[in-house]
């Protein structure tokens, strides 16, 4: 792999292969080969996610508040700047089959783009209690169409009908992900402590063992396991 531009991401590719996501926005298979080149317009990217599915919807989080979308659901990709109307992101997310991105904004609102990334977002509002501590965690989709809010608390909302299912005050986590059987979400719910929670909000189990903040929680495809990072800690499996 290169070295400049530096990897930043890696995408699925299908029976367990990926693709490297590069700092300049330009995509690479794991051999070095290159997949997509660059933005046409320069873009300084701190990172990136992918659709968990199939890795065709890549967001590129930029260095100056900014937020790229590549759409590689039909080719040639088309790479759109989300229009945040000069809001600052502080969070993004994909759904899994690519078809949503939800960017979280320094209000605690959330803006939600569907399909047509060049449109103008839904706004959905924050609760008092994400605005009091001003957000600074992360989302995550789900696969049947939730989305989990973490922060200064953890708001789970059903994005079919618009309606809250649960917000659990004091509930601080910097990283989220929602298992692949949709119903438990991992949080860094003390910072340094994989907590399982159901949608409702109550606590299904806790793993402990890092010593330094969770920077990271990833599920296995079928659900039935579980990683999390923290700098200089071992990379921790659980299962």
């Amino acid at each position: 792999l290169p070295a400049n531009p530096l990897p930043v991401a890696l995408a699925p590719a299908g029976q367990g292969s990926a693709v490297v996501i590069l700092n300049d926005t330009s995509m690479v298979h794991l051999d070095g080969t290159p997949l997509v080149a660059a933005s046409a317009t320069p873009f300084f990217t701190a990172s990136a996610k992918a659709s968990a599915n199939n890795g065709k919807v890549v967001v590129f989080e930029g260095l100056i508040g900014d937020v790229l979308a590549r759409d590689c659901r039909s080719l040639p990709c088309i790479d759109t700047l989300l229009p945040l109307a000069g809001s600052t992101p502080v969070a993004v997310a994909v759904n899994p089959d690519g078809s949503a991105i939800a960017v979280q904004l320094n209000d605690a609102s959330i803006a939600l783009f569907r399909n047509d990334f060049s449109a103008a977002p839904q706004i959905i509002a924050g609760t008092i209690a994400q605005k009091a501590a001003g957000q600074n965690g992360d989302i995550a989709f789900s696969g049947d169409n939730r989305l989990v809010i973490t922060g200064s608390s953890t708001t789970v909302i059903d994005l079919t009908t618009g309606k809250q299912l649960s917000e659990t005050a004091g509930l601080e986590s910097s990283v989220a992900a929602w298992s692949p059987r949709g119903q438990v979400m991992a949080l860094a719910c003390d910072g340094i402590t994989v907590c399982l929670y159901g949608v409702d909000g109550t606590r299904k189990a806790a793993f402990t063992g890092h010593v330094n903040p969770i920077r990271a929680v990833r599920w296995s495809p079928d659900g039935k396991a579980l990683v999390s990072f923290a700098p200089n800690d071992p990379v921790r499996l659980w299962a």
